[in-house]
Order: structure tokens, then C-alpha cells, then sequence
């Protein structure tokens, strides 16, 4: 592959990722993407076989959603809470994926599979890693998966109503009694 058409492909890619952040799913489009990263949209076609292939790139990067390695640190035998709060942490540090969380939600389009595909597959590298910890008696994953949906809610109401059953996820005080309930559940 040529250095240009790298740059280009570069460029395109970025580009998706500026477009939602500035202006959001609902203005994302081959002639949009293509004025943002200054080249002809043809050229979308030809490197990515169209928006779809070009989305799918762009999810593909570490920007979109936590990697299992981000979740967990560096250590691997960390307790489920501190797993789930973790990844509650780097959801809520993610605007750009907090807005596709809810897109996803609220739409069945390229870019939400592209999206829920990504993040499957990232959890499910976080779950492959608590799993192997768990012990008789107890579904880790399950649980990890109810604990995770509900982190992906309270991130969602932090950014739309500030509030969630009359806990503050505005204040830190809030957020430690949510962090708090996070540690009594994984017991």
C-alpha cells in the first residue's frame, strides 16, 4: 500500500471520528466524511468499498470503546467491582461513545452495528477474563454483564438528566454511593 493512500485512509478515518464528534450520527455521509478530510468522496469507495466499510475501520480504533487492556489495567486478578467501576470510569471519560451508546439504542443502522459489534467483542474479552476467576456457585459473566448494562444506563442519565432514582450522577457523592452499591452487588 502506497504512503498516500495510507494518509488517505488515515485521513478518511479521522475524519469519521470528527464528524460525529462535531455533528453527530444523524450527519454522518459520504460527502460530509469526504469534505472533512479534504478529499474526493470517490475515494471512500475505492479504499473502503463505501460508508459502511469506512465506518467499520473506524470503530475498528481504540477511541470508540474501552479496550479489555483499559478495563482491567494491569492487573488481571482485580476483584468484579473494581472491574465494573473501572469501566464505568471509562465510559463516562468517553463522550463520542457515550452519544453512540445511545444511538445504538435508538437505531438499527450501519453505524450502530458497526458500533454494538465493537463493543461486544470487548466485552466479551473483559467477561473471557472474569470468568476465568469465578468460582462454584457463581455466573461471573452474567453477573458482570447486569453490572455493565447498568453502568451503561447510569452513564447515559448522568449525561441526559443528571439524576437517576433520586441519586445524583452530577455529584460525587453520588457517585460513591453508586460506586458503593457496585461493591455490595459483586459480593
Amino acid at each position: 500500500m502506497s504512503r498516500s493512500r495510507e494518509n488517505t485512509e488515515r485521513k478518511l478515518v479521522d475524519a469519521v471520528g470528527a464528524v460525529l464528534r462535531g455533528d453527530g450520527a444523524r450527519h454522518l455521509g459520504v460527502n460530509r466524511v469526504a469534505n472533512e478530510a479534504g478529499v474526493d468522496k470517490v475515494l471512500i469507495y475505492r479504499y473502503f468499498g463505501g460508508l459502511t466499510g469506512l465506518i467499520d475501520a473506524w470503530a475498528q480504533r481504540g477511541e470508540f470503546w474501552p479496550t479489555a487492556d483499559e478495563i482491567l489495567g494491569s492487573r488481571v486478578g482485580r476483584s468484579l467491582a473494581d472491574v465494573v467501576k473501572s469501566y464505568l470510569l471509562e465510559i463516562l471519560s468517553r463522550p463520542l461513545s457515550l452519544e453512540l451508546l445511545a444511538w445504538e439504542l435508538a437505531e438499527d443502522d450501519h453505524l450502530a452495528r458497526a458500533c454494538r459489534s465493537v463493543r461486544v467483542r470487548r466485552l466479551a474479552d473483559v467477561l473471557e477474563v472474569i470468568e476465568a476467576h469465578g468460582s462454584p456457585g457463581y455466573d461471573p459473566a452474567a453477573t458482570a454483564a447486569m453490572l455493565f448494562a447498568a453502568a451503561d444506563h447510569l452513564a447515559l442519565q448522568a449525561r441526559r438528566a443528571g439524576a437517576f432514582a433520586g441519586i445524583s450522577l452530577t455529584s460525587d457523592e453520588g457517585w460513591t454511593r453508586i460506586e458503593d452499591a457496585i461493591d455490595f452487588l459483586a459480593r
